[in-house]
């Protein structure tokens, strides 16, 4: 399925590149973050987190070291723990 919805994306937008997402972080890990959902499948947004955490474990790798599988499981693991007992509410700003 993720497939299929990349490919009709691809053929539907082949010139889009436009920015979808920013986030800010202060030095208690406090985010911001502004998001302009363009896709209408969400499951695309599952496509688009896997390549965030893929560079952020090669940023950190990079930075501090570590083994790849290792790091991205423990970044992966997070979200999972987050979403199913949030930290802190989520709210929208206009």
């Amino acid at each position: 399925m993720i497939k299929e919805t990349l490919e009709y994306l691809i053929d539907i937008f082949p010139e889009w590149k436009a920015e979808i997402f920013r986030v800010w972080s202060d030095s208690n890990y406090s985010s911001q973050f502004v998001l302009d959902p363009k896709w209408e499948e969400p499951a695309v947004w599952g496509i688009a987190l896997a390549d965030i955490v893929s560079n952020i474990a090669v940023a950190h790798i990079e930075k501090h070291g570590g083994n790849f599988e290792a790091v991205t499981e423990s970044i992966s693991q997070v979200p999972i723990a987050e979403l199913s007992n949030p930290m802190a509410p989520v709210l929208r700003v206009e």
